[in-house]
Formats: structure tokens, sequence, C-alpha cells
């Protein structure tokens, strides 16, 4: 009692004498040790970041699980603590947080979940705010480097006694918990056990502690916890936090499981894939203006000045061009910087032929900062054949530089037109690259047809490819040079029509002639997107 009522004085006067408290992620504020080789009772202000969740529904049975302080106003949790023992997903008024407790306590404050966002397998929780920290209640640092760098972990969760528990276990190969060496995960040696009581693995670099990531099914003679980088631009899209450690790694893919994450377009600008619907029809020239999102990849060769045009690909956001895997891989060449607003290819100004007074300004040369192709990339069925290109530094928008809209809600996800328009330079039947900007109307090929067509070839597509070919009485596609090239059409885009990318251009046959186009489907990885980009 003597103990719990000294912690409750030093909090108030915390309380009173920190209304300005100043605070880096990941340090206590105490000289402790914490916990190292047993299960002992944490002490107060071990793990000051370290919060209870309490889901108590209506009419079910609750629980209570393990979270973690990412600010004054989030905490980060897994999907199943939030998830009801019956599989429904808890609503926010059911659920509250304690914060800066060693100890469950039914009298304790707590703090009231408001809202809670989900993705893949972690939830948000939003609560209300916090006036500021104390020495018993602190924010935690995100690790966003390779989890395995370290040779232990702390792992932290409240035991059956409802007290705060942890221990420091042995970081292991990847290959004990049966994962691949570069995957985003931590192995710990299991030894002694703590299948009942872990639920967060804590990593210390310095003097700082970092969130390391939170326990999988997977516990046995070893233990294993999935890490959080996938998660990292979710994560700082929606709590605009500035102080989460910068990674060094940042232009590594990072491997986000193939799950249809598209309620998580608020990551890309809204007003995207502006577009004229009357455009659609007819000519094969694309008007100035018309496809403001295109860019070409520029490649230099090693050892010359010269900067070529081997690929294309669509501006995303102001920070990324989405192109395939071998464009942002440079097989040969790395991509060394991107052009948007072209139309006309060494023209110094793009004017539209009906009217000389509507012209687009300059062209913009960006330089590459880094590019990444899918990790799961097959060079030979182009599986996964997608890439981001981020570029040096975030780029205006005007009317000839706009962002392309992805297919990224459930029904866009789903959506399968009849025809598209694919656009870009490309090469004409003599293989000399064309000077403007052109465009075509493609229609949807059979699958099972086109499968036929290619194995023909020796090739088999792949469950994230589609085809499409010219129509009758249409000339052009994208199997003249255009790869990286988008392909899409005006679609319903959260109530207005705009223009959605559902496909990248990745091979064809020369001359469109033996076999329809193959495109990478979008859809299929837009969670991937979104776990790859960074402010």
């Amino acid at each position: 009692m003597l103990r719990l009522a000294v912690i409750a004085a030093l909090i108030a006067t915390s309380l009173q004498q920190n209304s300005e408290y100043k605070f880096k992620c990941g340090v206590r504020q105490f000289n402790l040790t914490g916990l190292a080789t047993s299960h002992d009772w944490s002490a107060a202000g071990d793990w000051p970041w370290h919060v209870a969740v309490f889901v108590q529904p209506e009419e079910v049975e609750g629980h209570v699980c393990s979270g973690v302080l990412i600010s004054q106003k989030f905490a980060l949790t897994t999907d199943g603590c939030v998830t009801n023992r019956d599989g429904v997903q808890s609503w926010a008024k059911h659920t509250t947080l304690q914060l800066g407790r060693d100890t469950i306590g039914e009298q304790t404050q707590r703090y009231q979940v408001f809202s809670i966002e989900r993705f893949g397998d972690l939830a948000l929780l939003k609560f209300n705010d916090l006036d500021f920290f104390t020495s018993y209640i602190q924010p935690i640092c995100i690790n966003q480097v390779a989890s395995g760098k370290g040779k232990f972990g702390t792992v932290v969760g409240w035991d059956k006694e409802d007290r705060l528990t942890g221990i420091k276990l042995q970081i292991v190969g990847n290959d004990h918990c049966d994962e691949k060496s570069d995957s985003d995960v931590l192995c710990l040696k299991n030894d002694p056990n703590i299948c009942d009581d872990g639920e967060i693995v804590y990593l210390r670099r310095d003097s700082s502690w970092f969130m390391g990531g939170f326990m999988s099914n997977f516990c046995g003679t070893n233990v294993l916890f999935n890490g959080l980088l996938k998660y990292l631009s979710w994560i700082r899209r929606i709590t605009k936090l500035h102080y989460l450690e910068e990674s060094n790694e940042s232009c590594q893919p990072i491997d986000v499981e193939p799950e249809p994450f598209y309620y998580l377009l608020s990551h890309f600008p809204s007003s995207c894939g502006k577009y004229t619907i009357n455009k659609i029809a007819g000519g094969h020239a694309a008007s100035v203006f018309e496809f403001p999102w295109i860019a070409i990849v520029l490649y230099r060769e090693d050892g010359s000045d010269k900067l070529s045009p081997l690929c294309m690909g669509s501006l995303i956001n102001q920070r990324y061009v989405m192109t395939t895997a071998q464009c942002a891989n440079g097989d040969p060449f790395k991509p060394y910087r991107v052009r948007l607003g072209e139309h006309t290819i060494d023209q110094e100004e793009d004017c539209n032929a009906n009217d000389e007074e509507d012209c687009a300004p300059p062209i913009l040369d960006v330089d590459v900062e880094c590019s990444l192709g899918h990790q799961g990339y097959d060079h030979g069925t182009k599986l996964n054949n997608i890439g981001l290109i981020r570029i040096a530094r975030v780029v205006q928008f005007q009317d000839h530089i706009q962002p392309v809209c992805l297919p990224g809600t459930y029904d866009l996800a789903r959506t399968q037109l009849p025809n598209y328009i694919v656009s870009g330079w490309g090469r004409n039947e003599t293989r000399h690259r064309m000077k403007s900007l052109r465009k075509a109307i493609v229609s949807s090929v059979d699958e099972a047809k086109c499968r036929t067509q290619y194995a023909l070839f020796g090739l088999t597509l792949v469950e994230d490819q589609f085809c499409a070919e010219a129509g009758a009485g249409s000339s052009g596609s994208s199997c003249h040079g255009d790869v990286g090239a988008p392909l899409g059409y005006t679609a319903g885009y959260y109530g207005t029509q705009q223009f959605v990318q559902f496909g990248i251009a990745a091979f064809g046959t020369f001359g469109c002639r033996e076999a329809p186009s193959v495109y990478t489907n979008v859809s299929v990885h837009v969670g991937w997107i979104i776990g790859n980009v960074r402010p």
C-alpha cells in the first residue's frame, strides 16, 4: 500500500509540474533496469508506453489485452484484441484504455476509445487526448529498420494475476520460426516459456526503446513476432506523428500480405484522375492535358551522360511514380530521373492543335531518390510486376501534372470493363519511338483465350495479370515499347467520375498481332502500394 501511495503522489506531482513536459519516444524517465531474465513484477515506470486494452461488449464476455502508446491520442494494438471472442469486430464505445500502471485495476482511470482504424492485423485506437505525458506515461518509438537487428528482445504482457510482466529473450534466425530470412518478423528463443503472458516485444538501441512487433499465433520452442514495417505508412498517415524514427532502409520493398486494404485510399489525393469524358472517343493522338499523370522514366547508361527513356509510369501522389518491377529495379540500369508533364518529346511548348493559346507549362524533370520493385517479382512469369519510384522532392500539381486514381475501393477492385484506354509514346511498326503522346481504346480479352495464345510462346500467365487488345477497326496498344504505361478508364470514384488506373503495361508481342498485351492488375497490389509509400 505504501508503494502505491508513493506512486500516486509521484504521478500527481508530475501532473502538476509537467504541463509542458518534454519527451522523447522510447525513453524511460527513471533509471530502471526492467525485467531481464525472469517473470518478475515490473515496477511502475519500467514500461510507461505499455497499456491495457479493455474490451467489454454488451452481452458478451469481455477481455483484456496489451497495447502500446504511440502519441497523446493514439494507441496501437492487434485487430484480434478489438475483435470479440465470437469473431465480431468490437465497437469503439466498448473499448477503454488504462495507462501508466503496472497492474490492472477495476477502479483505475480509463480513457474512452472513440474510433478504431484497422489495417491488416493491427488496429489504431484513438482516445480522448492526454493533456501531457508524465513520468509514468510515455510514447514508444516504432522500429523502422529490419526487425532482426539486435541480439535480444524484451517481451512484455499482462500475466494471469493482472500484473505487467516481461522477459528478455534471445533473437534467433528467422528460419527457427520457419520464416524467410528477409521477412519482417522477430523469432525469439522461447526460454523460459512466455506463450501465456507475452504479447509485445520491445527492442533497445542505445538509450531508447522501440516497438518491435506483436506476437503471432506461432509459439513453441521459439516464438514469432510480426514486425511493423508494412504498417508504417498507414500509421504515419493517420497519426501525423513527426517523431517516428527515420529508416535508412526506406527504399527496400516491404512484404505486405495480399489483403484488400481498399478503405485506405485516404493515403492518396482525392482529386486524382481528372479527365474530361468526351475526350475518350475518337482519334489516336492524345490532347495536351489529357493524361497529366503519365511519366517518362529516364535511365543513364554506365559511363554515359545520355539519358534514355526506357520505361513509363504514372504519378500517384506528390512523391511516387508507379511502374513495373523491372523498370523500378533498373535492369540493367537504375532509374535516374522522371519526366512529368510531357506531351510532345523535344518540343519546347506543347499546345493543343485546335487552340494555339491552350498550352501547357514547361515539363518537369525530377531526380529519383530511390526505387523499389515488388520483392516477389518473378522475372520469368512476370508475377508481381509492379514497382514504385520515389522522386527526390515534392511536386506541385498543375494542369499538366496530376495524379491518377487507384482502384482501391471494394467496387473498383472488382470492376471488369469491356474497354480501357492505354496511353504512351511507344514505338511504331518500324520501331521508331513516337514523338507525341498517343492513346488507344483496347478491349478486354477472355482470360482462357489469352492463356492459350501465350502458351504457344511457352509463357504461362499468372494470377495478377489480365489481357487487352486493340478492337476491330482500331490500331495501337501497349506492345510497342510502352512498358510501365497506364491503362485505365473513367469510373465512379467516391461519387464522381474520375480516371482510374486498372493496369500497368507489362509485355506483349511486337506488332500486337500474335497475342494481346498483358497488364499487371493494379487492384491486386493496392495493399502493397500503401505499405511501401512514405511521406
